[in-house]
């Protein structure tokens, strides 16, 4: 005797027996497939600089129903370089996409290319698009300090109504900078409480604009009660400005500049600017009115509007002088260029 209990060594035989009557066989159907991965890899320039260009969106997905993979997505690094890699157990075929990627979300696609991919496989793809355009915005009461209400910014084109291209959280300081706007798109931003989806839209910018690469000038963005104010635009010689375009900033208590929305004179130069305004005194407003000849512009200046919530302040009859675009470049911080540029 081995010592071993007679059971144990009973039930090691039964099982001898029964693995050579019944080798084990795969289930049919239950078969598993062994897993590998392709990776896809490349760069987004930017087609004029041929600079790699961030932030883009990368995403792979299954081309038809017979590729059968989970979709996989990446941003491109700061030298616009990518790297994806999918797990696939047969040859699929895979659609590429490049998105611009602001940080509010997916704004605009750039490309689509097509892969046919096998396990194991490395694949090299480039996509050539424009620079993304960057804005920095800032929201503040009418003393110049960051909003207590606006918490959220959204961008939208230009009239699209509630057509929101994503939201972004806003800083303490009331500070936020959107990154990886399309180029050549007009948008507006919203100044938003916790979310824009349930009516708490604040404020809305001008549409703003940029160039490929492009960083814009702030967009400051104002909360709280608001007023307005009204007037008549008189040339040197006392004779109205009808139907001019009106560009209109206010300056802050902190110095800083905020432009209102634009509006045009009637027929006898008489302006109404409803609502811009936060209430509370204002050291200076600036109304440009923008001459025809595209050469130059004339300006009113007022010093110490107080700004009533609920009310419109009368600014009366204001006389203009000619405003060289020298001046409103040492003025407002900018060049002037015509509407038409």
């Amino acid at each position: 005797m081995s010592g071993k209990p007679v059971a144990f060594e009973a039930t090691m035989c039964i099982a001898v027996v029964l693995v050579a009557l019944f080798p084990m066989t795969p289930l049919a159907g239950k078969e598993v497939a062994p897993q590998s991965t392709a990776h896809i890899s490349g760069h987004a320039f930017d087609a004029s600089t041929k600079r790699g260009i961030h932030p883009f969106r990368i995403s792979a997905s299954p081309a038809d129903s017979e590729s059968t993979f989970a979709p996989a997505t990446t941003m491109t690094a700061p030298d616009g370089s990518y790297s994806v890699v999918i797990e696939v157990s047969k040859p699929v075929r895979c659609l590429v996409r490049c998105s611009y990627a602001a940080n509010i979300g997916s704004c605009a696609r750039v490309g689509t290319k097509t892969l046919d991919l096998e396990p194991g496989q490395k694949n090299e793809l480039d996509f050539a698009a424009r620079a993304p355009v960057t804005v920095p915005v800032r929201f503040v009461n009418a003393d110049g300090s960051p909003s207590a209400v606006m918490r959220s910014v959204a961008v939208r084109l230009a009239g699209a109504g509630m057509n929101m291209k994503g939201v972004a959280v806003v800083g303490g300081d009331g500070r936020v900078v959107l990154e990886g706007l399309p180029p050549d798109c007009r948008f507006e931003v919203l100044g938003c409480g916790v979310t824009p989806y349930f009516g708490e839209i604040f404020a809305v910018s001008e549409p703003i604009e940029g160039k490929p690469g492009e960083e814009l000038p702030e967009v400051v963005l104002m909360s709280g009660r608001k007023g307005g104010f009204e007037g008549i635009m008189h040339d040197a010689g006392g004779n109205g400005l009808p139907n001019r375009q009106l560009d209109c900033w206010a300056r802050l208590k902190d110095g800083t500049l905020y432009r209102v929305r634009s509006r045009n004179a009637d027929g006898i130069g008489r302006f109404l600017f409803v609502g811009p305004l936060a209430e509370g005194l204002y050291p200076q407003i600036f109304i440009v009115c923008r001459r025809t000849d595209a050469a130059t512009a004339d300006m009113a200046l007022v010093p110490d509007v107080e700004i009533v919530a609920g009310s419109i302040t009368d600014l009366g009859i204001l006389t203009t002088r000619r405003l060289l675009p020298e001046e409103e470049a040492e003025l407002l911080g900018r060049s002037w260029r015509s509407p038409s540029e």
